[in-house]
């Protein structure tokens, strides 16, 4: 998400895994129903989020040398565990030890922003395998 060269990151990958390795990666991309809101938890502003589609991300793994051999959309998944947690934080609050603990003052806004990215479709998650 925040690495802007991702072919070269990809292809690094592909330079140090053992023939038949396998990479394993889980990861926001950009969704298809326009720009993210900002802030969200891997970037405060749109300057240091290099968000790819779900095409993009095929054709980055394919081009560094994998083939990709599982593909799933965690989107819904994502998207109702944001919105339990963000009703968990209503009810109870913040926990001692969390997430917005890492990512400081600005978590909350974070995190309504991440939900309603996810609800709105401008970010989709994938899990993905591919081979070397």
């Amino acid at each position: 998400m925040n690495i802007a060269d991702k072919l070269r990151l990809y292809r690094e990958m592909h330079w140090v895994l053992e023939p038949g390795g396998t990479l394993a990666i889980h990861d926001v991309l950009a969704g298809p129903s326009g720009a993210v809101l900002f802030p969200v938890p891997w970037a405060r502003t749109p300057e240091s989020s290099f968000l790819v589609t779900p095409d993009e991300l095929r054709k980055l793994l394919d081009e560094a040398g994998f083939t990709v051999t599982d593909w799933s959309d965690t989107t819904s998944e994502a998207r109702d565990w944001f919105v339990s947690v963000a009703e968990k934080i209503r009810k109870e609050g913040l926990p001692p030890l969390g997430f917005h603990v890492l990512l400081g003052p600005d978590f909350q806004v974070m995190a309504q922003n991440q939900r309603r990215n996810l609800e709105e479709g401008r970010i989709v998650l994938a899990q993905v395998v591919a081979r070397k």
